[in-house]
């Protein structure tokens, strides 16, 4: 047998082994929910506010999001458009294929605690997590997969990949 390759991530590490049967690929995925277990434990808030190192957030929470919501993203991928993401629906868990759904960017998103925790519960959660698909598809598609689908908000209207008001209250001005 080959020896062992190893890889870290975010989700922990990963062995493949390569051998007369083939390859064979161990996630060590226990370790990663028991992580989130914990860090979900840890926060009582009833929204998540998640912003990339590079948006600029000058508002107010609550005037920026005056109705909470379960879910909220600069913008909802259309299914029949050219994104380029969409080839990863392939690498989804099959049961969450149907559920396919894209978000761009995820630089600035808010999630309610009952989304995040349905998310987190959802048996196809480790696996989703687990699969090479990029986080635009992953998280959206267990959101909706769970029942709490993404919407664009407006406050979010400004954080884009390119041609964004610098000087906006909520901005991705690096992407300027």
């Amino acid at each position: 047998m080959a020896p062992a390759r190893e890889h870290e991530g975010a989700r922990g590490s990963t062995r493949e082994h390569e051998g007369a049967r083939g390859s064979t690929r161990e996630h060590e995925g226990a370790r990663g929910s028991r992580q989130r277990r914990a860090h979900r434990e840890s926060c009582t808030a009833s929204h998540l506010l998640f912003l990339e190192w590079d948006v600029r957030f000058a508002a107010k929470l609550g005037d920026a999001f005056p109705i909470p919501g379960d879910f909220f993203c600069p913008e909802v991928q259309p299914r029949n458009s050219d994104w380029p993401w969409w080839r990863e629906i392939p690498h989804l868990p099959s049961s969450l294929r149907g559920h396919a759904t894209g978000i761009a960017p995820l630089a600035a998103i808010l999630l309610s605690r009952r989304a995040l925790d349905a998310i987190l519960a959802h048996p196809e959660c480790e696996e989703a997590l687990a699969a090479p698909v990029f986080c635009e598809v992953r998280l959206p598609t267990l959101a909706a997969a769970a029942g709490f689908p993404p919407q664009a908000h407006p406050a979010l209207a400004n954080v884009r990949f390119t041609g964004c008001d610098p000087h906006a209250a909520i901005a991705h001005p690096v992407k300027v």
